[in-house]
């Protein structure tokens, strides 16, 4: 039996071959970033990291610490939740604007784990879609400051109490900056 491990790079290997892509000897920089993320019920604080890119397609993971903020029912007070949720994408960059904005494309499956008062569920899965623009100060083209927005679907949202179950399409905005490292 093929692991999942080895599905997931065959995965990778293949859409980079498809997508015709080879290394660009301008673009071999990777990058950590930080990000705030705003969807409707909740705010989160997480972490990017975007691998090299070849040509104008890049692989990034994002881990977000979501907050939620709600009011169990027969009780007046407002009480917080913690959430986790992490993305891993396909970021496909466009020619730049101007000397400093380039807009970018980001999608991929995402995995949601709630905590357990919000859903009997240990994980849901689902997918996401965003497009933004990442802008470069002159003086530090290693450093971008990012804006997107985009859209969430939770595949598995059954569970009436659980994340997603009404609003299993959700949109978020998110903004942060990333730090380049490499050559």
């Amino acid at each position: 039996m093929v692991s999942i491990k080895k599905m997931s790079v065959g995965l990778i290997v293949t859409v980079l071959m498809l997508s015709g892509l080879t290394v660009s000897a301008q673009e071999k920089n990777f990058s950590l970033g930080f990000n705030f993320e705003k969807n409707k019920n909740d705010e989160s604080l997480g972490f990017n990291l975007t691998s090299p890119y070849w040509k104008n397609a890049a692989l990034r993971f994002t881990w977000n610490v979501h907050r939620f903020d709600y009011i169990p029912f027969g009780v007046e007070k407002i009480k917080q939740s913690e959430s986790h949720s992490f993305r891993f994408g396909y970021t496909m960059r466009y020619p730049a604007i101007t000397e400093v904005i380039r807009p970018y494309f980001d999608g991929g499956a995402i995995g949601v784990i709630p905590q357990s008062h919000f859903s009997d569920r240990k994980f849901q899965a689902g997918f996401f879609i965003t497009t933004g623009f990442e802008a470069f100060p002159k003086n530090f083209k290693k450093i971008g400051y990012f804006a997107e927005a985009g859209g969430v679907v939770l595949v598995d949202s059954k569970n009436e109490r659980g994340v997603g179950a009404k609003d299993y399409f959700y949109l978020q905005c998110a903004w942060g900056m990333r730090f380049y490292f490499g050559r």
